[in-house]
């Protein structure tokens, strides 16, 4: 399904000249929203069924869901109108001529690869300092509800501070959350702040994809733009398990070394982005 809403993402910026970062974050607040209302519903279906049936139904349910979505996307320039354009590979290598491009990439990749990290090591970490599991569940559930009120919230914002200023601020703020508060998590209390203040944060990238690519390589060129991004992003799969072997390697198997991580790679994603910022406008307050 993540696959599928990628391979959209280019059509909802066509529609709209004002408010787009509003659009994008109504459009991927659906993601937070899914992830809040699938994980209380598969567990009640592997209670009641058993895991196969569990997994059959959740399978047709997001099997007719993205059937309504097929049907209900459009594209903003007619067939009629498409078919005399030439066809053009999706792929347009001469946008790594684009130095304004490449750190935008490599900016978004680094930052995302702290974005799974938590939601694997959060419940472990919970159970880690005596939490049960019915709260360190409920901690997923907070933070998925927290990612989609996030997304909407900065969307808003950004219409008037701009995408990237948006992407960057809450960027790094993500990663100061982590480095601030989740190392000092010794109750639940705690833990629950942390799950809702980096929740709220930590899942821009999917909101601001989008309108900061288009902002670089203008909306023609918004699908390859978005093409290569979203391979590079690929590599962000990678944080999990860099986040392990740094636990592995961390004596006593704790999480300091996975908290830093997350951290810092937040940070750090954050930082390239404000030196974008500062490539394109010379200035750190302009919008954009």
């Amino acid at each position: 399904m993540i696959t599928l809403k990628k391979s959209v993402a280019s059509v909802i910026p066509q529609w709209f000249t004002r408010r787009r970062s509003t659009a994008m974050g109504i459009s991927s607040a659906g993601t937070g929203l899914g992830g809040l209302a699938l994980s209380p519903m598969a567990s009640s279906l592997i209670d009641k069924y058993g895991l196969p049936w569990a997994f059959r139904i959740v399978g047709l349910t997001c099997f007719g869901i993205c059937c309504l979505g097929t049907l209900l996307v459009k594209d903003r320039i007619p067939r009629s109108q498409r078919k005399h354009l030439p066809i053009k590979s999706p792929i347009q290598p001469s946008l790594f001529k684009k130095i304004d491009y490449d750190i935008w990439v490599v900016g978004a990749v680094v930052g995302l690869m702290g974005y799974l990290t938590p939601m694997f090591y959060l419940p472990k970490y919970a159970a880690h300092i005596g939490i049960n599991d019915k709260d360190s569940s409920n901690l997923l559930g907070i933070m998925c509800a927290m990612n989609a009120v996030g997304r909407l919230v900065f969307g808003l914002v950004a219409d008037r501070i701009g995408p990237l200023n948006t992407f960057t601020i809450a960027s790094i703020l993500a990663g100061l959350f982590t480095f601030l508060i989740w190392p000092f998590a010794t109750s639940y209390e705690i833990l629950l702040a942390y799950a809702v203040l980096w929740g709220f944060t930590c899942g821009t990238y999917y909101t601001f994809a989008a309108p900061i690519t288009g902002s670089i390589v203008g909306v023609d060129k918004i699908a390859p733009g978005l093409a290569i991004l979203f391979i590079a992003s690929a590599a962000s799969a990678m944080g999990t398990p860099i986040a392990a072997a740094i636990q592995a390697s961390t004596p006593g198997n704790a999480y300091i070394g996975i908290q830093m991580f997350i951290g810092a790679v937040y940070v750090t994603g954050g930082a390239i982005c404000l030196v974008l910022k500062y490539k394109v406008t010379h200035s750190l307050i302009t919008k954009y």
